[in-house]
């Protein structure tokens, strides 16, 4: 048996740790990551459970418009001088009694302060659950964000390694140049610190792009960035045309889009009940009582039994009362002002996240048109600088010019090849986050 035990516990580690395994090592899509945090994070299933919690209320609230309903029952051992329940007079004398009854109780009328409640929780309902979509949405973003810079961190890596690999001809050329007398020692040294250098740059650029694959494996909530892989997409290019919509037309899809705005509405809503709720505390309280009562008394055994007793002993009584509030220490319109200043502080709030949003938009629509200038420049400069290189390599291999006019040839095209990828990715996640604010999922194809 224990053996059995021994080898059903190791079959088990071998396959919850293959399954970990082979979850890091699959190829993830964008779409991909973005479903799996959406899925997964903690963050957003706090969210969720604060709006359960707000489902929860908004019921409750509901239910305090019916009548409360209670029953009760009570048994008595009496002893020495005590009244009889049945004839009210004193007795000398031990016996047993019971007592039960059912009653209800409901509120009329309270300045619909229950009513007023139940739609309060009805709007804090609805702005918790926008509250859910603004996590999802943060998440999103964060995502895509982590996502494209593993992208742009791999196409720096790979212009990295190919001009070490540029360089590390060049030492081979200049070696044999040396050797055969047609290159001084110095010009061999010179290019081989450029090689160290453009080495340095790759291991620079590994360690960013090691760095990117941490963020976004932790934005994920996995273990281990070890074997994790994303999919490049084949066709992530400059598309001119996502720029086109103006800020207002983006902004104008935006405010009824994101759960932001929607959420802040919300509360504005629910601070105006909070309000009707603190100016109702200002009129009678009118309720409805029902009650349904008997009792038995073992000194009437005598005369009538017990089910006789309950019969003839039953009491029935509704009855309707009214609170009229006349002095409450100030205490109403106290909680009317605060009432004013939460709305006024809600509605504040809302404002500023059309603000925000505003802002956002329109930032991210001037660093996308700025990020497509910027890479017709770069594009341009790579163009320039190639064909400057093309014909500085040309004279450095017949020794027309010096390593140190080759290096800085060659610094120039890594750094402009550098600064067109950046203006490229930089570009691709503003009209991402552009077509978001439309209402568009955020893709990569």
């Amino acid at each position: 048996m224990t053996m059995r035990i021994t080898c059903f516990a190791v079959v088990a580690a071998i396959f919850f740790a293959g399954t970990g395994t082979s979850l890091a090592q699959k190829v993830w899509t964008l779409e991909e990551c973005i479903q799996y945090a959406l899925d997964h994070n903690i963050t957003i299933k706090r969210q969720e459970l604060a709006a359960d919690v707000s489902s929860n209320n908004s019921f409750q609230a509901k239910m305090n418009l019916l009548p409360g309903v209670g029953a009760g029952f009570n048994h008595s051992f009496n002893f020495g001088r005590t009244v009889d329940p049945t004839t009210y007079d004193f007795v000398e004398q031990n016996y047993q009694s019971q007592s039960m009854g059912v009653g209800a109780n409901m509120t009329i009328f309270n300045g619909l302060q229950n009513i007023n409640n139940v739609k309060r929780q009805q709007f804090n309902l609805m702005a918790k659950l926008a509250g859910v979509e603004k996590a999802k949405n943060d998440v999103t973003l964060n995502i895509a964000t982590a996502y494209l810079q593993i992208l742009f961190s791999q196409e720096i890596l790979e212009v990295a390694k190919a001009q070490l690999e540029v360089t590390r001809l060049q030492v081979e050329k200049m070696r044999k140049l040396v050797d055969v007398g047609n290159k001084a020692m110095g010009d061999l040294l010179q290019i081989q610190a450029q090689e160290a250098t453009d080495r340095l740059e790759v291991i620079n650029a590994s360690n960013n792009l090691k760095i990117a694959y941490l963020t976004l494996t932790q934005l994920l909530d996995l273990d281990s960035a070890e074997g994790f892989e994303i999919a490049r997409p084949v066709t992530a290019q400059i598309d001119e045309a996502l720029v086109a919509p103006e800020v207002e037309e983006i902004y104008a899809v935006a405010e009824k889009e994101m759960p932001q705005i929607r959420m802040a509405e919300y509360m504005v809503k629910a601070a105006q009940k909070d309000l009707a709720m603190a100016r109702g505390a200002r009129f009678p309280d009118i309720t409805l009582q029902s009650q349904v009562y008997t009792y038995y008394s073992e000194l009437q055994t005598q005369y009538y039994s017990y089910e006789q007793q309950l019969r003839n002993n039953m009491s029935k009584t509704i009855q309707f009362g009214i609170n009229i509030p006349l002095f409450s220490r100030y205490a109403t319109q106290r909680d009317i002002s605060n009432a004013k200043i939460a709305r006024n502080d809600a509605e504040l709030q809302l404002r500023e996240a059309k603000l925000d949003l505003y802002k956002t938009i329109q930032q991210a629509h001037a660093d996308a048109i700025a990020a497509l200038e910027k890479y017709r420049s770069a594009a341009e400069a790579v163009k320039a600088n190639e064909e400057a290189f093309k014909y500085t390599e040309q004279k450095f291999g017949v020794g027309l010019v010096s390593a140190v006019e080759y290096n800085e040839g060659k610094k120039n095209l890594t750094k402009a090849r550098a600064d067109l990828l950046q203006a490229k990715y930089e570009f691709i996640f503003k009209t991402k986050i552009l077509s978001f604010y439309m209402g568009n999922k955020i893709e990569l194809k």
